[in-house]
């Protein structure tokens, strides 16, 4: 195993997700998120195998003061036939696995283009390459198009509100507009290089945006998924672009330009600025609007029906927290120690108001809407609507959370 320092690999080695320190799991010298150690685990045990053969001997080199641990191995493509070498501690890998077979990537590259997937909404066949690179969220490029203009009126409803809260504080701002974007929200004819040392992302391929605005030499757009704002040219301006840059941790709903000042709504309610007039100022409660985009979908019968339903004497999870529908109790589920050296679960009893509190910190009031449109009930509303027995001596079923039930 490899060593490593304290305050290193806070990311996924194999698919690039961000893990938190506790959640960090490491084999054979690669730090790892939970999901992929399974899968990272087989690999590696295969290599394994191979290397106790003699086949694949390990070689050990240091690295900007660390040890690293590699093996030497040969793949043969099934489809060309080249063969050629890799190394274990390759990421990414130099081949894909599909079916038991390998592919080199330009061989996978032209598979993946015959193989399809159905599309969301009308189950038309569309590639997995297309579906892949170009994105549009598992859509065919007809029902993107519907789906891209519902998401427009989605989000052009927090853009009233946004200028709306403008007006009444005196300021006169445009919204964003769909000039020179293409049908399916990609800019046209003109695409940016790159540039992090402002800290914003482009607009990539595999983004369309739901609208865009210019501001100081520059051109932005609101992603259709609703995170942070992209830009499709960098503005000259550098402050302009950091203050932009920090919708990174953020979801946007909406945003608009003044003649000099920049302006975007969060899914938390709080408008930004860089206008000191309208910077952190909020101009709707999440947890309200979640409440009444619920309401409008959705009677209390309705509602009521289908708590009744969920009330079925099982253990149920709820986010990272349980319900018990018989003893009417939320707990959570708490491991100390490993896999390998066993550990001690802990079930802390929750209040509903301190479930609620947990769940009402990270709101989205997008994916209620979306929610809501397909026939699913917000989580938040639907919890406040469990009763709650208030025991807070509950007993969670002996060796509940281990084995399968938690890891």
């Amino acid at each position: 195993m490899g060593l490593f320092s304290k305050d290193q690999r806070m990311y996924c080695e194999n698919c690039g997700a961000q893990i938190a320190r506790k959640a960090r799991m490491l084999y054979d010298g690669i730090s790892c998120c939970p999901k992929c150690y399974p899968t990272l685990k087989q690999e590696q045990e295969a290599q394994a195998a191979v290397r106790r053969a003699g086949v694949a001997p390990v070689i050990t080199e240091r690295r900007n003061g660390m040890v690293h641990q590699y093996s030497l191995y040969h793949v043969t493509c099934a489809a060309c036939g080249k063969t050629f070498e890799c190394r274990s501690d390759d990421r990414p890998r130099r081949y894909e696995d599909f079916e038991g077979k390998r592919y080199c990537l330009a061989c996978w590259e032209k598979k993946e283009k015959e193989l399809t997937v159905p599309c969301k909404a009308c189950g038309k066949p569309i590639s997995r390459y297309e579906r892949r690179v170009r994105g549009k969220e598992g859509f065919c490029a007809e029902c993107w198009l519907e789906e891209l203009e519902q998401r427009r009126e989605l989000f052009g409803a927090y853009e009233e509100m946004l200028l709306l809260a403008l007006r009444e504080k005196g300021i006169q701002a445009l919204g964003t507009d769909l000039l020179d974007l293409a049908p399916d929200g990609q800019p046209e004819g003109y695409h940016a290089k790159e540039e992090r040392s402002h800290g914003m992302i482009r607009l990539r391929e595999s983004e369309y945006a739901v609208g865009a605005f210019r501001l100081r030499g520059g051109w932005f757009a609101i992603p259709a998924s609703g995170s942070a704002l992209r830009y499709i040219k960098p503005s000259h301006d550098g402050k302009l672009m950091e203050f932009l840059a920090e919708s990174s941790s953020r979801t946007v709903l909406a945003a608009a330009a003044g003649a000099k000042e920049a302006y975007y709504l969060t899914e938390a309610g709080t408008v930004y600025s860089t206008d000191a007039r309208m910077n952190e100022v909020q101009i709707f409660d999440p947890s309200e609007r979640i409440r009444e985009i619920t309401e409008a979908h959705f009677t209390e019968e309705e509602m009521q029906k289908r708590v009744d339903e969920f009330l079925d004497g099982s253990i149920r999870a709820i986010d990272r927290y349980y319900y018990d529908t018989a003893a009417h109790a939320f707990f959570r589920v708490l491991a100390d120690g490993n896999y390998y050296h066993g550990y001690d679960v802990s079930y802390p009893v929750l209040t509903k108001e301190e479930v609620l509190e947990r769940l009402a910190r990270r709101p989205d009031v997008i994916d209620a809407e979306r929610l809501c449109g397909d026939g699913v009930i917000p989580l938040t509303e639907f919890v406040k609507r469990l009763p709650d027995a208030g025991n807070l001596q509950y007993q969670a079923p002996a060796e509940f959370g281990r084995g399968t039930e938690y890891l």
